[in-house]
């Protein structure tokens, strides 16, 4: 029997924040390149496919991804399919994906990470195993910014503050002026509490 996962993330943790999965219009050379992702994807299981600008997972991804599978039948070994921010399947999509789930492949493990395991129909979740992982703590965070990145106590105790647990969240605060955000939510909060 096949062990599915679902991995339920703090916020910011879901992993890749590129690739999302909807399609909104493609052009001709854009199918073609989806197509040769594809026929890449069969041959080497570690090709990453990401569709730009997506928002959310439709059933014609699913269904798409059951026919990749499918033609990966031949190749030897087990095959691993993360889905990356699977809060963003749409209903007909989990509905999709539910009937992988309901007929498992036994070389075949899907984990799906997710930062609302809510949003999943629960029959998914009754097919997969939870597996939770807690915000990382404050100062974890704190001293990979200043071993990792060079950047200075004080700076990385506040972005560390505003991370909630995340080192996703972290490493995108990294790029904005913390210092001033965190000087303007002072203000702003002195002169709402005089």
């Amino acid at each position: 029997m096949n062990i599915e996962y679902v991995f339920s993330l703090p916020a910011g943790k879901s992993g890749e924040t590129e690739s999302k999965g909807t399609l909104v219009s493609l052009t001709e050379s854009q199918i073609q390149e989806i197509n040769e992702k594809l026929k890449n994807k069969i041959n080497n299981p570690y090709t990453k496919f990401a569709i730009e600008g997506a928002t959310q997972i439709k059933i014609s991804q699913i269904r798409e991804l059951r026919k990749t599978l499918a033609l990966s039948n031949s190749l030897p070994g087990r095959k691993f399919v993360v889905i990356f921010n699977a809060e963003e399947m749409r209903v007909e999509a989990q509905n999709a994906f539910l009937k992988t789930l309901e007929e498992p492949r036994k070389d075949v493990t899907f984990i799906l990470l997710t930062t609302h395991k809510e949003a999943l129909l629960p029959t998914i979740l009754s097919r997969c195993q939870m597996l939770f992982f807690p915000p990382l703590p404050k100062e974890e965070i704190k001293q990979v910014l200043i071993n990792e990145f060079g950047k200075n106590p004080e700076e990385s105790e506040i972005i560390a503050q505003f991370a909630n647990g995340s080192m996703t969240r972290a490493l995108d605060l990294l790029d904005s002026d913390i210092k001033q955000i965190r000087d303007e939510m002072i203000d702003l909060l002195s002169i709402t509490l005089k």
